[in-house]
């Protein structure tokens, strides 16, 4: 595991580039995604999260989290959602990738999240993120 990380934040450090939307695949992302939940942080009950990726690979894909395994869905799962996410898979790349915070892209509009309060502040937490996001960071804030 620690060659794989060391390979993967030289990556990072020396090929890092932003995200071109036509090369996100919002699949890929959600799946990717989907193995990254933290259980632990989860609601006591089944969320289900809209996906809704705008612009070049437009889509729609549910997430379907409980105590259990996390299910990606690209049909309806059959349940209402709790959450909608709308944005682009590049912007939504760029906050699990570590680029920039979930805060600060639902602050600039590149991401919005519909659903219930309580759920949509602890939106955040339920991710376990891109485990090279610190590496992903310092290159950015070094490229300014």
């Amino acid at each position: 595991e620690e060659v794989i990380m060391a390979l993967g934040e030289w990556a990072v450090r020396w090929m890092y580039a932003e995200p071109e939307p036509a090369q996100v695949d919002p699949v890929a992302l959600t799946w990717w995604m989907h193995r990254r939940v933290d259980t632990s942080r989860l609601p006591d009950r089944r969320v289900v999260i809209e996906f809704d990726y705008e612009g070049v690979n437009a889509t729609v894909i549910w997430l379907v989290l409980d105590r259990g395994e996390p299910s990606v869905c690209v049909k309806h799962p059959g349940f209402e959602s709790d959450i909608c996410v709308v944005t682009d898979a590049a912007s939504f790349m760029r906050v699990f990738s570590g680029a920039e915070s979930l805060g600060d892209a639902r602050r600039r509009g590149t991401v919005t999240l519909n659903g219930p309060a309580t759920l949509t502040r602890s939106f955040g937490t339920w991710f376990l993120w891109s485990p090279f996001a610190p590496t992903v960071r310092e290159v950015v804030a070094n490229q300014r």
